[in-house]
């Protein structure tokens, strides 16, 4: 994409439009986190029986309530489990062997003279799957994915004379159709 389609397209109303029904989205979403994240952290601690506060634990329920809530978007378990197990595959073939790709240092020769495909001294991004890291990444992942889809539904429905309202649902609904005929 050009930069003038670029600004073209965050100059128009629709853009405009899906971006501030997102951002309506994530600041309600936002408000249901803290509570979330405090009835969460209660529960925790009250079920702990004495034993120590493990945040660790309250991450991982966190995670998997992600996946539960998800969840009532398939029409049965099985095709649940389909894309639990494929999650699982591109997790460990995909997603991480990629973080933990070694990139350019940035501060050899090579680096510093604009030939960072040369360099001397790469490194492991090792912070990049570090365990109060990973959590923050899945949650930019799902915000940067239903941001880009809300936007686009809105560009999409002007660019029919067609209004939407309610931008995420078309959109969770409109990928799971694609999946269906096959569209990715």
């Amino acid at each position: 994409m050009s930069d003038e389609q670029k600004i073209t397209i965050e100059d128009s109303q629709a853009f405009k439009d899906g971006v501030k029904y997102f951002d309506d989205m994530s600041a309600e979403a936002a408000e249901m986190s803290k509570k979330l994240v405090s009835q969460l952290t209660e529960t925790v601690i009250k079920e702990s029986d004495g034993k120590s506060f493990n945040l660790t634990t309250a991450i991982l329920a966190a995670a998997k309530s992600l996946a539960g809530l998800a969840s009532y978007l398939y029409n049965s378990e099985e095709e649940f489990l389909r894309d639990l197990q494929k999650a699982r595959e591109v997790t460990t073939d995909d997603v991480i062997p990629a973080l933990l790709k070694e990139s350019p240092c940035g501060e050899c020769e090579k680096c510093r003279n604009g030939h960072p495909e040369e360099c001397t001294n790469k490194k492991v991004r090792e912070d990049l799957t570090t365990s109060r890291f990973l959590p923050i990444l899945c949650s930019m992942i799902v915000e940067y994915d239903f941001f880009n889809k809300v936007v686009f539904t809105h560009i999409e429905a002007a660019s029919k004379n067609e209004t939407t309202l309610d931008g995420a649902n078309e959109v969770i609904y409109k990928d799971e159709e694609e999946v269906k005929n096959g569209v990715e």
